[in-house]
């Protein structure tokens, strides 16, 4: 088992799953103003109540494509956090074994 390589890999599913949820919170705190953006332009166009343009904003393309995205992010850093927690399993999987493996030698002598 080579420890830095452990290191390396754990760093790097780390910042991946980092980075993931990052860009996923990010759009995921647009959602509210796109939506709000959305209403008040279906508002001023169509000439209609808030209730209205609200129902409106909610199947516009736009705020469609951004719910698309939203996913499309938690889904990334759904991926990327199991990515990080199998290498940190693999990782006390190995140290288990090791540890036991020198219990066994110690037990034989």
């Amino acid at each position: 088992m080579n420890p830095e390589r452990i290191y390396q890999t754990l760093c790097e599913t780390g910042n991946a799953m980092a980075q993931a949820r990052y860009e996923w919170e990010v759009l995921d705190g647009q959602t509210k103003p796109i939506l709000a953006q959305i209403t008040i332009e279906a508002k001023r166009i169509e000439e209609c109540s808030m209730a209205e343009a609200s129902q409106i904003a909610l199947t516009a393309h736009t705020y469609r494509d951004h719910l698309k995205a939203v996913a499309k992010a938690r889904l990334e850093y759904g991926l990327a956090e199991s990515a990080y927690k199998a290498s940190d399993a693999l990782w006390r999987a190995r140290q288990t074994q090791e540890a036991n493996e020198r219990a066994s030698m110690a037990a034989q002598r």
